[in-house]
């Protein structure tokens, strides 16, 4: 009998602070921690969603803008190509802008 007793009061006293420290854990470290996460990845997602939708609205815009008013779909290589000649123009209109004064 004394050896049962000695091993329930063994099991309660070195279980039970592992419970508190465990408790203590989760509300301190891993809640918050959890709730960050969750809010970093909504922001995320509502910036994908954004980013889709903008595109989205470049895509019809394009589309409508083309010859006779069809559904054209631009590649990603169209849109690279695209991009580098407004990219060209640019640089080329801003080094008209500077004139003749020798500065780059």
């Amino acid at each position: 009998m004394a050896g049962a007793t000695a091993a329930e009061c063994a099991a309660i006293c070195c279980c039970c602070p592992c419970t508190v420290m465990n408790l203590l854990v989760l509300a301190v470290y891993k809640v918050p921690a959890g709730l960050c996460k969750k809010a970093m990845n909504k922001k995320k997602r509502q910036i994908a969603k954004k980013r889709s939708k903008s595109l989205l609205h470049e895509r019809s815009s394009n589309a409508s803008a083309s010859a006779g008013g069809g559904h054209a779909v631009t590649t990603l290589e169209e849109q690279l190509v695209a991009h580098t000649k407004k990219e060209k123009e640019a640089a080329t209109a801003a080094e008209k802008g500077e004139g003749g004064n020798g500065c780059r």
